[in-house]
C-alpha cells in the first residue's frame, strides 16, 4: 500500500517517498506527511467536483484542464485503491467456518441431568458437583448433537487435561518446523503417562520460555516471557477453540519443581490458573480424533490417547461396553476430577463426553497438585464411580441399542439367583436396585449364586456390584464357573462399591452352565451380595473381542 501511494505522491512533485508516511484521516482522505510539505490526495468525490467546476471557456483554461485530466484520473484511481486496501488490512479476517456442524439437542441435556442426579444421589462417590458436555455424531446430518449442563461453558481448573491442548500445540509446532508429529519427544509420555514433568518439558519447548528468576510483574522481561507462554492459546485460537479459556501454566509437580516459583508464580498471581470448560474440551477432543485440527498428526494423537475401558487411566471407561474404542485423558487432584473421552461403541455409535467434577475434601489444596494414572497406585479419591455416569447416559439415550447382549441380574431375581444360609436384606442408595444382601463372615455356610444363561457363544465380560463400607470384608471371594472350570477372585468390599467391578472375561458356550457365586467364607467383616452383569464382546472376522475400525452408519440418528 505504501509503495503505491508513495509513487503517486512523487509524481506530484513530493519529496523522496522514503521520507513520507501514509495515513488515513478521519475525513477519509489519504494524507502524506513529510517535514517539508503536506500533499492532500482528494477524496474521489472531491476529485470529480474539481473537474466539473473548472472553467472551460478560456482556451488556456480548457487546455489546462485537459492537461490535468490524466493526472486527476490517476490520483482518483490511486486514492480508491489505497483506501480499499488500507481498510481491508485494518479489518479482521472473517473467521473460517468450522469443519463441523453443532446441533443443540435438549434431549441430550435432559439425559445428562438425569444421569448426573442418579450418580450424585447414589452416595457411592465423593463427587459433590458435576458439569458435563456431550457430543453425539449424527450420521443423517453429518453433524454433532450437543447437550450439556448449565455450567459446561464456565471455565474451571482442568488439571492435567490442559495437556490435551499441549498435544495439539505440539503437533502445530512440529508442522511449522517441517518435522514429523512426534518431533517433541516429551509429548508422548506426557499423554500416555499423564506426566506433569513431561508436560512441563513440552510447554518449555514450544514456548521457549522456561521459568525465569523474576520477582515483579513490572520487570520488562516479564511481558515478553508471558507473551511467549501464550503459544498453546494461540494454537487453540488458530483452530477456533480458544473461547474464554486460559492455558498458560504447567501442572505441578512439574519440571520446574513441586510448586510454582519465580516467573511461573507471578503468572499465576497475575492471570489466574489454567481454565477450561466442558464443551470446549469436548470440541477439542472431537477435532483432534476426527483430524479437523492438525490432520497430519491425527494418527499420532490417537495412538497416545487410546485407552482400555477398565484402565486406571480412565474413570468414564468403566461404564462403556467391552470392545468400545476409547480415546481419553483423565486428571484428578484432591478437589477435582476432569476427563474427556471419545468413544466408538461396538454398534458404531460415536460420541465425546467431557466431565468436570468437584470432589469433597477436608482441606484446601493451595499448591494445586494434580495426579495422573502413572503417579500413584491409589488415587487420592476413588473416582471409578464416574463410569456409572457414562453407563447411565448411554442407556438414557439408547446409544447402546444393538450392541452385543448385556445382562444384569439383581439378587431379587428368583429365577436366576439361588441363596442358601442366612442373608439379610438392607436398603441403600448405592445398591444396584435399592437393596442388597449381607451376612457375617464364617466358614462359608452362606452362599449366593447368579446363573448366567448364554444363547450366543463368545467372550463375555463379567462384573459384580456391591455396596462398600468400613465394616465390610477385605476378602470377599467371588467364583466364576465356566461349565466345569472355575476361577476365584478376592475383592476388598471396603472400597469400590456402588459401581461395576470387573472380575474378568470368559469364553462362554451357548447352553453351557455358567455362574458367579459368593460365599460367606472370609477372614472377617460383613460379606455383601448384590448384582452381576455379563456382556458379550463384539467379534469380527471370527475373532472374539475384535471391533471393526470403521465407524458404522447403520443406526438411526437421535431425533
Amino acid at each position: 500500500v505504501s509503495t503505491v501511494a508513495r509513487t503517486s505522491l512523487s509524481m506530484l512533485g513530493s519529496p523522496h517517498p522514503d521520507d513520507r508516511q501514509v495515513l488515513v484521516n478521519p475525513d477519509r482522505r489519504v494524507t502524506s506527511h513529510s517535514s517539508s510539505m503536506v500533499t492532500m490526495i482528494p477524496h474521489p468525490d472531491e476529485a470529480v467536483s474539481l473537474l466539473s467546476s473548472a472553467p472551460l471557456t478560456h482556451p488556456r483554461s480548457s487546455c489546462s484542464v485537459r492537461r490535468w485530466i490524466p493526472y486527476a484520473v490517476f490520483v482518483f484511481a490511486i486514492a480508491v485503491i489505497s483506501t480499499l486496501v488500507i481498510i481491508s488490512l485494518n479489518s479482521p479476517d472473517p473467521p473460517a467456518p468450522p469443519p463441523y456442524t453443532i446441533i443443540e439437542d435438549d434431549k441430550i441435556s435432559q439425559a445428562i441431568l438425569i444421569s448426573q442426579q442418579r450418580l450424585l444421589l447414589s452416595g457411592s462417590t465423593s463427587l459433590v458437583s458435576l458439569e458435563a458436555a456431550v457430543l453425539v455424531y449424527d450420521v443423517e446430518s453429518q453433524g454433532w448433537r450437543h447437550g450439556r449442563t448449565e455450567g459446561a461453558w464456565t471455565p474451571a481448573d482442568p488439571g492435567r487435561c490442559a495437556h490435551i491442548a499441549f498435544l495439539l500445540a505440539a503437533a502445530q509446532w512440529c508442522r511449522l518446523q517441517g518435522q514429523s508429529p512426534s518431533c517433541v519427544d516429551a509429548a508422548g509420555p506426557m499423554v500416555a503417562q499423564t506426566s506433569a514433568i513431561m508436560g512441563g518439558v513440552v510447554l518449555d519447548t514450544l514456548t521457549g520460555a522456561s521459568n525465569k528468576n523474576l520477582s515483579s510483574p513490572d520487570d520488562p522481561s516479564f511481558s515478553a516471557w508471558i507473551q511467549s507462554r501464550g503459544y498453546v492459546m494461540d494454537a487453540l485460537s488458530n483452530n477456533g477453540l480458544l473461547y474464554n479459556q486460559t492455558i498458560l501454566h504447567k501442572c505441578y509437580p512439574s519440571n520446574s519443581g513441586v510448586w510454582p516459583e519465580d516467573a511461573e508464580a507471578l503468572a499465576l498471581s497475575q492471570y489466574g490458573g489454567n481454565a477450561m470448560a466442558a464443551t470446549p474440551l469436548a470440541l477439542l477432543m472431537m477435532m483432534m480424533v476426527r483430524g479437523f485440527a492438525e490432520p497430519q498428526a491425527q494418527d499420532y494423537m490417537l495412538q497416545h490417547l487410546s485407552q482400555q475401558p477398565f484402565s486406571r487411566c480412565t474413570s468414564l471407561g468403566s461404564g462403556v461396553p467391552p470392545g468400545t474404542i476409547l480415546h481419553s485423558y483423565l486428571s484428578i487432584s484432591d478437589s477435582t476430577l476432569v476427563e474427556v473421552a471419545h468413544i466408538i461403541l461396538p454398534n458404531g455409535r460415536e460420541g465425546v463426553l467431557s466431565v468436570f467434577g468437584q470432589l469433597s475434601q477436608t482441606e484446601e489444596n493451595p499448591t494445586n497438585v494434580t495426579y495422573g494414572c502413572g503417579d500413584l497406585f491409589d488415587h487420592p479419591a476413588d473416582v471409578s464411580a464416574m463410569g456409572m455416569f457414562a453407563e447411565y447416559l448411554l442407556e438414557e439415550l439408547a446409544l447402546d441399542a444393538n450392541d452385543p447382549v448385556k445382562v444384569k441380574i439383581d439378587h431379587t431375581n428368583t429365577t436366576l439367583v439361588v441363596k442358601s444360609g442366612n442373608w439379610t436384606v438392607e436398603l441403600s442408595n448405592s445398591s444396584f436396585n435399592a437393596t442388597f444382601l449381607y451376612t457375617d463372615s464364617d466358614l462359608g455356610l452362606s452362599t449366593v449364586t447368579w446363573y448366567m444363561p448364554v444363547q450366543t457363544s463368545g467372550l463375555y465380560e463379567v462384573c459384580v456390584w456391591y455396596t462398600a463400607g468400613p465394616e465390610r470384608t477385605k476378602a470377599a471371594t467371588f467364583t466364576v464357573t465356566q461349565d466345569m472350570r472355575s476361577q476365584s477372585y478376592v475383592v476388598n468390599q471396603q472400597e469400590g462399591g456402588g459401581r461395576w467391578v470387573l472380575l474378568g472375561s470368559f469364553f462362554f458356550k451357548a447352553g453351557g452352565q455358567h455362574s458367579v457365586s459368593l460365599s460367606s467364607r472370609s477372614p472377617g467383616g460383613i460379606v455383601v451380595a448384590d448384582a452381576v452383569k455379563y456382556t458379550l464382546w463384539p467379534s469380527a472376522n471370527n475373532v472374539p473381542g475384535l471391533t471393526p475400525d470403521a465407524i458404522q452408519v447403520s443406526y438411526s440418528p437421535l431425533m
